[in-house]
């Protein structure tokens, strides 16, 4: 099994950590959840706008 490594702001790791146990969902399984999408869909599961 693979692993992946990224770097995020701390504020935002501990928002999206926060909000992904509210949710019952390990940080691992939601990018899996989402790595499954792209490979099945071969598009993000979400629409891309650009922030300003």
């Amino acid at each position: 099994m693979g692993s992946i490594n990224l770097r995020i702001d701390d504020e935002l790791k501990a928002r999206s950590y926060a909000a992904l146990e509210k949710m019952g969902v390990t940080p691992s399984e939601a990018l899996r959840l989402m790595l499954e999408y792209i490979a099945d869909n071969e598009r993000l599961p979400f629409k891309q706008t650009l922030l300003e």
